[in-house]
């Protein structure tokens, strides 16, 4: 998953971080998964602050791992690769998921058709104050369909 847009103006398109901690938590009960966090340098805090909530909403965050920073832009592809799905804010990771055929989840807080992909599933999340079951509903439809492939 993909929390932060890389840039400080793009924060408007950010899904709250309570609002995925919600979300990811009611997958995470539904559906078992290691959870990828992505990113680059200066959105390690934000994946920190999404780890700690999480922690204090819904326990164990050992199934959760920060690469934050950790990758360069090949290296992020590499990790996209593995996914079985990619969830994502509008940002340069979720452009790159559905250019490499991963199965994708793009959240936008208001909408943005110019910047959908039919190729992906969008939510428009008006910032977390709205759609928690669509979104859920909506990943665990992405995990269920491609099982299927990964038998």
């Amino acid at each position: 998953m993909n929390i932060g847009c890389g840039t400080l103006d793009a924060e408007k398109k950010r899904p709250s971080v309570e609002f995925l901690v919600e979300v990811m938590g009611q997958v995470a009960a539904a559906s078992p998964h290691i959870l990828l966090l992505t990113g680059a340098p200066n959105e390690r805090s934000i994946n920190q602050d999404f780890l700690g909530q999480y922690a204090a909403r819904w326990g164990d965050v050992g199934h959760i791992l920060d690469i934050a920073g950790q990758t360069t832009p090949s290296g992020l592809t590499g990790a996209l690769a593995i996914c079985d799905i990619f969830v994502s804010s509008d940002s340069g990771p979720y452009h790159m998921a559905v250019a490499m055929g991963v199965p994708t989840l793009a959240l936008f807080n208001f909408p943005s058709p110019e910047h959908y992909h039919r190729e992906a599933s969008v939510v428009v999340t008006g910032n977390g104050s709205r759609n928690s079951d669509a979104t859920v509903s909506s990943i665990l439809r992405l995990f269920d369909k491609n099982r299927v492939f990964m038998s």
